[in-house]
């Protein structure tokens, strides 16, 4: 990617055909979303995003749009932290940026044509995809972050959101139009977790 990557970054990279191509597509450590033919390596597109390694997984939607959040410095001015969203069809032209949401590990999902990103502080955004707009917040737990530079992304799965924050609770979410609404709750006794959890039918596991 840039010549001199700031650091290293704990994202993963998400390759699947974009308006036709065949497209990888990631956060890098220096500071910019990517786009490269998975082959060969030829850069498709970039988008500079931040001075600093972004750690978390674009989220790529099957109209082709590319969501990303992080928490460090921002390409221009003095804000901390942003989410974007990019059109990967047309070379990762931005569609709209939203700044100043601080979430520098968890990546973003979908869920019912809402986009939900959790910031460092264990808060939940419910965005408009389209716009960028905030439609509603609600805080989990008191940081996102675990014992190091890694934090739990959530999962969509019947109809609803499973998070677990870097403290150890673990929320069940039913979200409407408008709200973000708990289903359930419990504390995984008191243990910090860095892992994202996955879901096997039937049951979900977390280390």
């Amino acid at each position: 990617t840039g010549f001199s990557p700031y650091e290293t970054t704990f994202g993963t990279p998400i390759c699947l055909p974009v308006g036709g191509l065949q497209q990888l597509i990631f956060a890098s450590g220096d500071g910019g979303v990517w786009s490269m033919q998975p082959r060969t390596g030829k850069v498709i597109w970039n988008y500079p995003f931040a001075r600093a390694g972004i750690n978390v997984s674009p989220l790529v939607t099957a109209d082709g749009r590319v969501y990303a959040n992080h928490g460090v410095e921002n390409t221009f001015g003095n804000s901390m932290g942003s989410a974007v969203a990019l059109d990967g069809t047309q070379k990762g032209k931005e569609i709209w940026r939203n700044f100043e949401i601080m979430a520098p590990f968890s990546s973003p999902v979908m869920l019912n044509d809402r986009l939900f990103i959790i910031d460092d502080t264990a808060k939940m955004f419910m965005l408009d995809p389209k716009t960028g707009d905030k439609i509603a917040q609600k805080k989990l737990g008191s940081m996102m972050r675990g014992t190091g530079d890694e934090s739990p992304t959530p999962f969509v799965a019947d109809g609803k959101i499973y998070a677990i924050t870097g403290d150890g609770q673990f929320y069940v979410l039913k979200p409407t139009e408008t709200d973000i609404k708990v289903v359930s709750k419990l504390r995984l006794d008191g243990e910090a977790v860095d892992a994202s959890p996955i879901v096997s039918p039937g049951r979900v596991y977390v280390t």
